[in-house]
């Protein structure tokens, strides 16, 4: 899945180890120097979902949808 449009505020499924969750992007895609990785920060839309991190690799988002976003000005 192509991930270079996920923006913060967007919403995404992810697939980690078999569980499967939506969630909110709260930063986009960014190199975590001590992963050695490319990383994405969520935030589970589910409370109480339990998740190994709060972050998930691209190769885990499984879907992604777009928060709307004004085209202009009114």
């Amino acid at each position: 899945m192509d991930t270079s449009g996920i923006k913060a505020g967007d919403i995404v499924k992810c697939d980690v180890r078999g569980q499967e969750f939506f969630a909110l992007v709260s930063r986009p895609i960014y190199h975590n120097a001590t992963l050695a990785k490319r990383v994405v920060d969520v935030e589970p839309l589910r409370p109480g979902s339990r998740l190994p991190s709060t972050f998930v690799t691209p190769r885990q988002i499984t879907d992604h949808w777009r928060k709307s976003r004004r085209k202009g000005s009114a």
